[in-house]
């Protein structure tokens, strides 16, 4: 037989979690025994402490524990379910960043000083999981072996030729270049994330929009992430409708009193309908205004998030520039300055053959 959950006795849940929105209520399954089976739908969130020290071959372990605050191990005792002393994957979905190495579970009995003579009982599992290198072997790893293995060119050329410390200072220069071009790299990320967070760029960025964009031809491509003031399509506070205590003036043709008296009692009916309607469009009015300083908000984040990101392009761009002028004049310096001393080392070489001689 499966009933709701507000027809049996509950364990009170006081969870450390502030998603309680993420509880969902489940039916209770009971047998002709009494047993009562019951599996809550929770979805948990736990933040775990990171150690990086070996990354990206780091392992991690995250702790989950479950107990109750207000029932003692007496009034509910906490055991494994058919002895499993492990996290059941059954259902779980594999990840692209992390594997699962082991996931074991332990149940804890503790006394505390407050109440010897009742145990606390919790459980507490262990998902013990380790990220997947694969990725960080093509993109970190093994660049950093090429680079390393490359500076070992540098025995292999006689002590005497001049080209030993050229080598070394262009791989140094090399080294420079793209630590600077990683920094910049994460500036114009942050950029991009920066109107999230932060008031509109500083006056300086019209210049970006209107002079500088023409300039590097990203004219078309700045356009869409420029601010554009935007046209609410909501109504004013006069087009709600102010509303004002309307009375009924009643003018009267003849002496009839009871006619005036008959039109007396409509018009106290009808005052009490309108006070009632004149309640309900004020709370509609206030519903309405309310919902448009959200959209206006919503519209200025918006377009503050897309000026940043207009500005981030930009930098994106000129950093690309400027990154490539200083590739080209460091070849520039570096090639002929390896040619000469190259050319002079040969006649050097050549001389002393000839002396030899």
């Amino acid at each position: 037989m499966s009933l709701i959950i507000n027809f049996r006795w509950c364990v009170y849940c006081c969870s450390a979690d502030l998603r309680l929105e993420e509880h969902r209520d489940a039916l209770c399954i009971i047998n002709s025994t009494g047993f009562v089976y019951h599996v809550p739908q929770v979805v948990y969130k736990s933040s775990c402490p990171i150690d990086v020290y070996v990354f990206p071959f780091d392992i991690q372990n995250c702790t989950l524990k479950f107990g109750s605050w207000a029932y003692n191990g007496k009034e509910l005792d906490l055991q494994f379910y058919d002895q499993k002393e492990w996290i059941d994957l059954t259902a779980y979905l594999e990840s692209s960043s992390w594997t699962i190495v082991d996931c074991p579970a332990f149940r804890h009995v503790t006394d505390y000083s407050c109440c010897p003579d009742s145990p606390w009982v919790d459980m507490q599992y262990h998902l013990i999981f380790q990220r997947r290198s694969t990725l960080y072997n093509y993109i970190l790893i093994l660049p950093c072996i090429l680079l390393t293995s490359i500076t070992l060119i540098l025995f292999f050329i006689p002590p005497e030729s001049p080209a030993k410390m050229q080598l070394g200072t262009y791989y140094c220069l090399n080294m420079i270049l793209i630590t600077l071009s990683s920094f910049l790299n994460v500036l114009i990320v942050d950029l991009t994330t920066h109107g999230l967070r932060t008031a509109s760029p500083p006056r300086f960025s019209k210049f970006f929009f209107s002079y500088l964009a023409k300039c590097l031809l990203m004219e078309d491509l700045v356009r869409p992430f420029k601010s554009v003031p935007s046209k609410s399509r909501c109504p004013k506070d006069g087009n709600l409708g102010r509303l004002e205590d309307n009375k009924w003036k009643h003018e009267s043709g003849g002496s009839n009193e009871a006619i005036v008296q008959m039109q007396r009692e409509q018009i106290s009916e009808c005052d009490g309908v309108l006070k009632e309607i004149e309640l309900k469009l004020t709370e509609l009015r206030d519903f309405m205004r309310v919902q448009k300083m959200r959209l206006l908000e919503r519209d200025q984040r918006e377009s503050i998030a897309r000026q940043w990101k207009a500005v981030a392009l930009l930098l994106d761009r000129i950093f690309f520039i400027v990154y490539l002028v200083v590739i080209v004049a460091s070849l520039s310096y570096t090639l002929p300055t390896l040619t000469s001393v190259r050319s002079q080392y040969q006649s050097t070489v050549l001389d002393k053959a000839r002396g030899l001689l």
